[in-house]
């Protein structure tokens, strides 16, 4: 991987280069995605809003930067209800001229260790399309391990379904 490529938690003066970045993730890979290009409709204020709750104690948003430009990022969030705030979700993309140089390894291991010194968290989970095999793959190395899933989560406009896998790992 190259060098020139860091891994950081997000700020407010990202916010037009992660709008950027999920425009071209989205145009790449719509297949591994909650959504497609033509449905993402961001605005600058929307966005704000989300890096600033990810800087927060129940969060965090990382970027990968390569030559100031944002090429990867991974949102981890957790609830505030008590009863399941030791468990938190993240979603992760990278745009496809930066996948398979163990771009996402490095995201998730920053996660893990962000998550493994938070004594609050206990658990970190993610969902993932069962076609994705490159990411399961990536998740099981790490350590992730199938918890369930879902048939039929997500119709595509062909009429077929795509199963959802539901993965986690204990980090306390």
């Amino acid at each position: 991987m190259d060098d020139m490529i860091t891994i950081r938690q997000a700020v407010v003066t990202d916010v037009v280069d992660i709008i950027r970045h999920k425009q071209v993730v989205l145009q790449e890979n719509a297949s591994f995605m909650g959504r497609t290009a033509k449905e993402y409709r961001p605005t600058i204020e929307h966005e704000l809003a989300r890096i600033r709750k990810h800087q927060n104690e129940t969060g965090i948003m990382l970027v990968a930067i390569h030559r100031d430009e944002v090429i990867g990022m991974l949102t981890f969030s957790r609830p505030s209800r008590p009863h399941y705030s030791h468990n938190g979700m993240f979603g992760m993309s990278i745009q496809e001229r930066y996948t398979n140089q163990g771009l996402g390894h490095k995201l998730l291991n920053e996660l893990l260790i962000f998550a493994t010194n938070d004594p609050a968290i206990e658990k970190v989970s993610l969902e993932v399309y069962a076609h994705n095999e490159r990411a399961i793959a990536l998740y099981k190395r790490l350590g992730f391990t199938v918890e369930g899933q879902k048939p039929r989560h997500r119709k595509e406009s062909d009429g077929s379904y795509v199963k959802d896998v539901l993965m986690s790992k204990i980090v306390t």
